[in-house]
């Protein structure tokens, strides 16, 4: 059983957490500074964060006051949340690291933590991992296991980030996108002897350094060869080439088995967790009152009945590969209001394999609070793996989808993916308050 260090971090430099300690339930808890009479500024925050109706230590750990120790000042904000609930639930295992221990295992840890235990974004994670790139490094030489807890929503700037800073050592890094703290805590293997796996979200997003997506070589030399030799006809007979045509009659010629082609046999299911009444979330998360589930088939481009946020602890749709042929996923997730403003779309899977007959958990749930009805699709692209889409075309349909700006850009582009043999599965869900 491996102890762990949790390290907080902050734009200043990261921040060890030293002890916990229980207190009396009827003192406020507070974060000191290195076991000094010093209570920080952000011992209000904490106190709210642990204690009932406000926080969830108490809900989930069944004590109401605490005294925190930690390395260095933290002054404000919220970002230390996942790694103070991370280090209570360690604690509750004997497994928070003490003085006289070996650190066989880190977390660094940032990320804001609501009240049903999903991660919210930071600021300044770009920033926080290069104020923290010695003492990271000097545990990797000393051979200690390195995971880094971010938010999923700061993925990309996390990844950016320690690639430029930590190069070739990003393999030895363990990355953790979380979307609840069930994510981190699961990588950790601190809920064994509960059942994580009906309350994750989705399969840990980890990775270990930046890989490239490969070529497809066998159908890219062919539709060159072949636009070459189209564009040499043309020539030979004093015609102007026109470049579009020829990409377009060398896809068409390319032989059949080198040919993209959709892979249609994906099937999908909604799984929506929700809270007996007057029970939070926080309490289904962490297996103490029992939850109710719904599984309904998907009928794709049908929006499905409306849900209520309120009470809703988890929501997702499981996509499984009905074909003998793994198949290659790029899923996007899209969000506007009702009347059709505040679009917002992110990136879930950029070329992630799904092996025949395989499943795979789709995080769609909404917002934890809303104040007007909100409208939900996730996208799913999908070819067959091995096989690329027109080679020239698919990368630069996956980046205009991206940064595209409006619901309406997105519908033009997948149009346009389908036409380079993709298949698409569009996911759509309303939500209200």
């Amino acid at each position: 059983m491996k102890r762990t260090a949790i390290y907080i971090a902050t734009t200043e430099g990261p921040s060890e957490i030293q002890r916990i300690t229980p207190e009396d339930s009827d003192v406020r808890s507070v974060v000191c500074h290195d076991g000094k009479a010093i209570e920080l500024p952000i011992s209000a925050d904490y106190d709210s964060f642990v204690r009932r109706p406000t926080g969830v230590i108490e809900a989930c750990f069944g004590h109401s006051a605490y005294r925190v120790d930690i390395s260095n000042p933290i002054a404000s904000g919220l970002s230390w949340q996942l790694g103070l609930f991370i280090a209570h639930a360690l604690f509750e295992e004997g497994r928070l690291v003490r003085s006289d221990d070996k650190t066989p295992q880190i977390v660094w840890a940032t990320g804001e933590v609501t009240r049903d235990l999903t991660v919210d974004t930071v600021e300044d994670v770009d920033r926080k991992i290069r104020q923290s790139e010695g003492r990271i490094r000097a545990h990797l030489d000393a051979g200690a296991r390195v995971v880094m807890a971010v938010p999923a929503g700061n993925l990309i700037e996390a990844t950016q980030a320690l690639e430029d800073v930590f190069a070739g050592d990003c393999d030895r890094l363990h990355i953790v996108a979380a979307q609840t703290v069930c994510d981190v805590l699961a990588v950790l293997g601190l809920k064994r002897r509960r059942r994580i796996r009906q309350w994750l979200a989705r399969t840990p997003s980890m990775i270990g350094g930046h890989r490239k997506m490969p070529r497809h070589l066998a159908y890219a030399a062919s539709c060159v060869l072949l636009a070459i030799t189209v564009l040499a006809g043309w020539q030979k007979l004093g015609l102007e080439p026109d470049l579009g045509v020829a990409k377009a009659q060398a896809v068409r010629l390319v032989p059949a088995s080198l040919r993209p082609h959709p892979a249609s046999t994906l099937a999908a299911i909604s799984v929506a967790t929700q809270a007996p009444a007057d029970a939070p979330c926080a309490a289904v998360h962490l297996d103490r009152v029992a939850p109710l589930i719904t599984r309904q088939p998907v009928i794709e481009g049908a929006p499905a009945a409306g849900l209520r946020v309120a009470g809703l602890c988890d929501f997702h749709y499981r996509l499984t590969n009905g074909s003998d042929r793994a198949a290659t996923l790029w899923v996007m997730a899209l969000r506007e209001n009702a009347n059709g403003a505040g679009f917002r779309l992110r990136t879930i899977y950029a070329e992630k394999t799904l092996a025949p007959r395989a499943t795979i958990d789709l995080d769609a749930r909404p917002p934890s609070r809303l104040i007007a009805p909100l409208r939900q699709d996730l996208v799913v692209l999908s070819v067959q793996a091995g096989v690329v889409a027109d080679f020239a075309g698919l990368g630069g349909v996956w980046r205009r989808a991206r940064n595209a700006a409006s619901a309406q850009d997105v519908d033009r582009i997948l149009a346009e993916a389908r036409g380079h043999g993709v298949a698409v599965l569009r996911l759509t869900n309303d939500f209200r308050p």
